[in-house]
This record gives C-alpha cells, structure tokens and sequence, in this order.
C-alpha cells in the first residue's frame, strides 16, 4: 500500500486510478504530467518541478513540460 494525499491506496485502487488518467504516450510508455502528480502528492507544482531538478523524482523533460514515467513515479512513491 502506498500513503498518498489523501489517504492508503491499495493497488487495484492505484489501478483503477491509472485508467481514468489521461496518460501521455511517448514511444511504449506511459507519463504523468506534473499536474497528474499534483493529485497524488500534497505539493505544488513549483515542489514537484524542484524534485525533478534535483534528481529526486526521475523524469523528462520535453519543451517546456515535465513527464515522469509510471514506473518512475510509482518507484517515487515506493521509496526507491
């Protein structure tokens, strides 16, 4: 289970979560824009650019936009 916002999602709820998100693909794999971040995490969208400077949250880039790859985000989330 993973401690999110609002509460400790299960992973089916995480599941079902990801189908009714508009993801973004590039190539085979799915991202979530910085907003889709912001209703996962309680931080601004200035805090989750700043983790994707630093390095702490793995992602890219591409014009003006961040992405972060599911398997990215949900390593975030899982502590790794």
């Amino acid at each position: 289970m993973v401690k999110i916002k609002t509460g400790i999602y299960t992973e089916k709820e995480i599941q079902e979560y990801d189908n009714k998100q508009a993801l973004r693909v590039i190539g085979k794999e799915e991202y979530f824009s910085v907003k889709n971040i912001m209703e996962w995490l309680p931080v601004k969208a200035t805090t989750i650019k700043k983790y994707l400077q630093q390095g702490r949250i793995h992602g890219r880039k591409i014009g003006k936009t961040w992405y972060v790859s599911k398997e990215n985000f949900y390593n975030y989330l899982g502590g790794k």
